[in-house]
């Protein structure tokens, strides 16, 4: 029943073009804003909301009408996704800021200061990370998702952020979706 829900309403936001009021976080004072890095369909920004360091996920802009509902499309059912997610091995999800970048959303998670585990190996040495610690850390939030009938879709090292105590924290929903059976 869960599952059905969750596509409906994965449907209902992509077909209205509109997302529920409590996905929204309450707009406040976001500084220091800087670009870090961009992906596919999206680029990184580092900023502070008020004494807490943020991440935000901004939605590239496209001048093509297919693909910016396509991209739209793809933000909703991330941000659809992510809301449900509460795990210790899952990066937090905080909400959609619609202020920062308006009238362009941004998916907002805390800042991870030691980042994804491939340039943190770069960086610190291959052998930085306890592999089986890291392997079952990954297991787990694999193992979380599948459970709830959620497959990452693009699990890869940039995807796979570490926390300040170098815990393992699943990240970036884009490409998961609802599956009958993983």
């Amino acid at each position: 029943l869960r599952r059905s829900i969750y596509r409906m309403m994965v449907k209902l936001s992509q077909r209205s073009g509109k997302l529920p009021p409590s996905i929204f976080v309450t707009p406040s004072d976001t500084r220091e804003v800087t670009h870090i890095t961009g992906g596919g369909f999206a680029d990184i920004y580092k900023g502070k909301c008020g004494d807490v360091f943020v991440a935000l996920k901004r939605l590239r802009i496209y001048s093509d009408p297919k693909a910016k509902v396509r991209i739209r499309n793809i933000f909703f059912r991330e941000a659809l996704t992510w809301q449900q997610l509460e795990h210790p091995r899952i990066l937090p999800f905080m909400g959609i800021d619609t202020m920062t970048f308006s009238p362009f959303f941004c998916l907002v998670s805390p800042w991870m200061q030691n980042g994804d585990v491939v340039t943190y190996m770069q960086n610190n040495g291959p052998k930085s990370l306890e592999l089986k610690k890291m392997l079952l850390e990954i297991s787990e939030g694999l193992h979380y998702l599948h459970a709830k009938g959620i497959v990452h879709g693009d699990l890869r090292g940039n995807n796979i952020l570490l926390s300040d105590t170098l815990h393992i924290l699943l990240a970036d929903f884009g490409l998961a979706y609802c599956a009958d059976a993983t």
